[in-house]
């Protein structure tokens, strides 16, 4: 992503770390900060001719704030670790099963 403004250090990470999102127009998004009075200093990713040409394609925005692009990194981690955690009891309980067959082998021999 291109410019990191103070302070939002490390925002581009939360969005498209390991993508690349196109505009319409084939380029690649760039991260902006928007100017306006209606959204004051607000940081969205759009084309980087957004707001040069009026065509369609050069449209593309999609708004992302520092808090929502926090809950929603947080919110994927709390997904991963909970996955993490039902892979975790699935492999502990193969593993109790393995071993009670390998005590049964044991009392067989």
């Amino acid at each position: 992503m291109t410019g990191k403004g103070k302070g939002l250090k490390g925002i581009d990470q939360f969005y498209h770390e390991d993508e690349e999102v196109l505009c319409g127009c084939g380029l690649r998004e760039s991260r902006r900060i928007s100017r306006t009075d209606g959204n004051p200093n607000r940081n969205f990713f759009g084309c980087p001719l957004f707001g040069y040409k009026e065509m369609e394609p050069y449209d593309y925005l999609s708004w992302h704030d520092i808090r929502v692009a926090l809950y929603k990194e947080r919110k994927r981690l709390g997904d991963m670790v909970a996955n993490l955690q039902l892979e975790n009891a699935d492999l502990r309980a193969k593993l109790d099963r393995v071993s009670k067959d390998s005590a049964m082998l044991a009392m067989k021999n």
